[in-house]
């Protein structure tokens, strides 16, 4: 299992997204990171790299992540009702 570290901004991602939605989100998103934790690749490659994105089952909502080394680097966690150029900008800010 791959160690995970999630970054702050995903962490403000997650604490916003929590407060609208409530424990049902945040039980699916843990079971999302475990999945990722667990099969790193899990989540399809996104426009902007070194980014992926793993989709949390029954909500509008995806994890952006990358693999750094045996580590798993969650940098957001982003409502997908939105343009994907705008996610892209919000990802880019984000690149290493």
């Amino acid at each position: 299992m791959s160690e995970i570290v999630v970054l702050q901004s995903a962490e403000k991602d997650w604490f916003e997204l929590y407060r609208r939605l409530g424990e049902p989100f945040d039980r699916a998103f843990s079971s999302t990171v475990q999945l990722i934790a667990m099969n790193p690749q899990i989540g399809p490659t996104w426009r902007i790299a070194p980014f992926r994105r793993r989709l949390i089952t029954g909500y509008p909502v995806g994890i952006f992540y990358s693999l750094v080394g045996k580590r798993v680097v969650i940098s957001a966690v982003i409502d997908l009702r939105q343009d994907a150029s705008s996610i892209d900008v919000q990802l880019r800010r984000l690149q290493p």
